[in-house]
């Protein structure tokens, strides 16, 4: 898992198409379907939160553990 700078997360996983976010807060999210490409550019971006909000939480179904 490479190291993501964030305000937003803990942690970040991806494994076949489904991105795992940890919240500073303890809450957890799953989202199915993600391709790789957006994962790496999320990982790549300046600012690994707001390209998680632009591009995966609102156009990717997620699950939430807590």
């Amino acid at each position: 898992m490479p190291e993501v700078k964030s305000k937003m997360f803990s942690h970040v996983d991806f494994d076949n198409g489904t991105l795992k976010v940890t919240m500073h807060n303890g809450k957890v999210y799953h989202h199915d379907g993600v391709p790789e490409a957006t994962y790496k550019a999320m990982v790549a971006s300046p600012s690994a939160g707001q390209f998680y909000n632009g591009q995966i939480k609102t156009k990717h179904p997620h699950r939430k553990n807590t």
